[in-house]
């Protein structure tokens, strides 16, 4: 069986000594399947998004499994690609022509939440999307929040997820504020990167809501 995942530095097991114990190679073991990972650390929505649907041109991997990062990420285009803003400063040249640019969205965007509102309203329509492609394509999957729940108060504007997205409306349900609640280590404070116990606690929990909808069973049988 190949599953497909794609996140950001969680999914991706940044800073764990053993990448095998992250939760890809956690699921991996749990599903008896083999993980093709497109992840990327600092990887926006727009990356994670992207890189799926090119995976999906020419492969029909069994399982997808998908963290969906902050919704206030972005990509920039310079010096002939794609850069994710998340990564400047971290190891990677700022521009000097970005850095004003680049300042202002460290301060303003990434900061005032009624901006992560309304980039939550649009991811939140922009994954329904990816969900309806896998859906049509009869490709099962499981998609969760490693930060934001999309904050949609009123409930008629929820959208059904046939149960393919792991509780997208709870905050208390996003990967980082369930290890926060269940006082799981941080590797490095502040960087918000967890140890192997997290990442086992959290395979765990997307296991057995994917036994509770019974997408477990089928997905094994592939």
């Amino acid at each position: 069986m190949n599953i497909l995942f794609n996140g950001d530095s969680n999914m991706n097991g940044e800073e764990l000594q053993d990448r095998s114990r992250s939760m890809i190679g956690e699921l991996s073991r749990h599903l008896g399947g083999t993980g093709t990972n497109l992840s990327v650390s600092g990887a926006s929505n727009d990356l994670i998004y992207n890189s799926t649907l090119e995976y999906l041109k020419d492969n029909q991997p069994d399982l997808v499994v998908i963290g969906w990062t902050e919704h206030g990420r972005e990509q920039w285009y310079f010096e002939g690609a794609f850069h994710e803003i998340n990564q400047l400063d971290v190891g990677q040249r700022i521009p000097e022509e970005f850095r004003r640019r680049y300042q202002f969205w460290k301060n303003h965007i990434q900061k005032e939440g009624e901006w992560h509102r309304v980039m939550g309203y649009y991811w939140h329509n922009k994954i329904y999307n990816l969900h309806l492609i896998l859906k049509e394509r009869g490709i099962p999957h499981l998609f969760f929040n490693a930060f934001n729940a999309f904050q949609v108060a009123n409930s008629a504007e929820q959208l059904d997820w046939n149960d393919c997205f792991f509780h997208p409306y709870q905050q208390n349900l996003c990967y980082i504020n369930y290890c926060v609640e269940h006082e799981f280590e941080e590797i490095t404070p502040g960087w918000q990167h967890y140890n192997e116990d997290a990442h086992a606690a959290w395979a765990q929990t997307l296991v057995d809501y994917m036994k509770q909808r019974q997408v477990y069973d089928s997905v094994c049988k592939r």
